[in-house]
């Protein structure tokens, strides 16, 4: 073998020794913020990605180098001569009478075979990491009593180990950018309200239903729960996965908008609560009204759940003042994102103050009690507007908000059958919300609690319309939720604040 060749095939375990020396000298320094996560067993602490993220780095690519430099080294003594490359400067020879012009054959078959070496490697490489993805967190595990975020020396921290693996819990195929944790920002806002994303997701799953053609997610017509042919329009909104009728981009659906899958249709109602605007809107509503407060998990659903329906106007009544506000919110969390700040929301609220409250919004904006915050939810039942659906909905919404119908209740709920429930209680708005004095300036509604007794007693043992037809085996809001985001569900007094 000739110097120069030698010196050819002895490069790349070379090449990938120093690189692994390299990363061995790569000291990582500083300290980080931490999540805490505190169970009934045990304190778990999570380091948040900068310093963490380095390490991961630094170490995958220790013993991918590493890897490399062993195999292309076993590959220099163990196979530089053996048959496979043999053959292979056989095939690469020039013949006599032969077209080839390969001018070093014995080279090109070695440096056939290094591909080939590089390409079983680095299909093994890969094949560990997806193993080692699809293993589920053993601390995930554990029941979650309360979620806390730190910085370190008064620094902002960082949240995207959290964020991330939450958002691939609902099938998000992307990164997403980091939430800065700032204190008296949105993005510390959503850091507090992340613990409870997995209930808000089952509620709204339970609520809203989905229309499905072999296994994907369609386009519907929301006004008859129909499939949309392409190129039809829709006599109520284009709708897609549970409730959506905008896609990731926010371009609007319509009927030429291809299927999606279960995991993107739930990904897609995480993504409307924490990337689009629902808990946008309550964070500037909480901010303006020093009295608003999502003092609870059942609070935080019922309200997420309302605006991720109604949006503003289950809070405050719509005008001029109300869209001005907003657009220039819109605006400006377009440039600023999470570090959106309190006193920016302020300053807006102040050059559009509210001005005409809606019922919820008249006790929970104020901080009257939540049971009277729950029965402003039946002000928005009209009997000649309102669809059906409008009525169990914000019943069912008031009853989670009291604390009346719990989270596991929400899990037992079949899917797409709440309208049957609805059937068999009947439509007559005094099944849902108990009107006095109706059309007098003292009439008052409260949520019908005997419906509450029936409702537990189909959520044990859920029937059709017909009160005969069982739903037991039909896939409960359970069955369509990934099981770990169902383990949070159940968590033990999971806070947000």
């Amino acid at each position: 073998m000739s110097k120069k060749f030698e010196k050819i095939v002895n490069a790349p375990h070379k090449v990938f020794g120093r690189a692994k020396d390299k990363l061995l000298r790569w000291k990582i320094e500083g300290e980080n913020p931490k999540i805490k996560i505190e169970t009934k067993d045990k304190t778990v602490t999570i380091p948040v990605p900068e310093k963490e993220f380095k390490k991961g780095i630094r170490a995958t690519g220790i013993s991918v180098t590493g890897l490399g430099q062993f195999l292309f080294w076993a590959a220099k003594y163990l196979t530089l001569d053996n048959h496979l490359t043999r053959q292979l400067e056989k095939l690469f020879t020039n013949k006599k009478g032969s077209k080839k012009k390969i001018k070093h054959p014995n080279l090109v078959g070695h440096l056939v075979y290094y591909v080939l070496v590089a390409m079983v490697s680095g299909a093994t490489w890969l094949g560990v990491r997806a193993y080692d993805n699809d293993k589920q967190d053993d601390e995930v595990k554990d029941k979650i009593e309360n979620v806390e975020v730190t910085g370190s020396d008064d620094k902002p921290g960082v949240l995207r180990n959290a964020r991330d693996w939450l958002r691939n819990l609902f099938g998000a195929s992307e990164k997403t950018e980091e939430i800065r944790v700032i204190p008296g920002t949105y993005g510390e806002y959503r850091a507090r309200m992340q613990p409870v994303v997995p209930m808000i997701v089952a509620e709204i799953v339970a609520m809203e239903g989905a229309v499905m053609r072999n296994g994907m997610h369609v386009v519907y017509d929301d006004a008859t729960m129909k499939p949309l042919r392409p190129g039809q329009n829709p006599r109520g909104k284009a709708t897609q996965g549970y409730g959506n009728t905008v896609r990731k981009d926010k371009k609007e659906l319509d009927s030429n908008s291809p299927p999606i899958t279960s995991e993107e249709a739930l990904e897609w109602v995480r993504w409307h609560l924490e990337d689009k605007e629902t808990f946008l809107l309550m964070y500037c509503y909480e901010v303006a009204c020093k009295d608003a407060n999502v003092n609870s998990v059942p609070e935080a659903m019922a309200i997420a759940s309302m605006m991720y329906n109604g949006g503003i106007l289950v809070l405050e009544k719509d005008g001029p003042n109300v869209r001005n506000r907003f657009e220039e919110i819109r605006k400006l969390h377009k440039e600023r994102g999470d570090a959106l700040s309190e006193d920016e929301i302020k300053a807006i609220f102040k050059k559009y103050p509210i001005k005409d409250m809606a019922h919820v919004g008249k006790h929970w904006l104020t901080g009257g009690s939540v049971k009277d915050a729950a029965d402003g939810a039946g002000w928005y039942i009209n009997v000649d507007k309102d669809g059906d659906g409008i009525r169990w909905r914000r019943w069912l919404e008031a009853c989670i908000m009291t604390g009346d119908i719990t989270v596991e209740e929400i899990l037992n709920i079949p899917v797409n059958y709440m309208s049957d429930f609805f059937d068999l209680v009947g439509r007559d708005r005094k099944n849902w919300f108990i009107v006095k004095n109706e059309r007098k300036a003292n009439e008052t509604r409260t949520v019908n609690r005997e419906t509450v007794v029936r409702f537990r007693e189909w959520v044990k043992n859920p029937v059709a319309k017909d009160g005969r037809t069982s739903l037991a085996q039909k896939q409960r809001v359970r069955d369509v939720m990934p099981k770990d985001a169902v383990q949070m569900c159940m968590a033990d007094n999971v806070k947000t604040g």
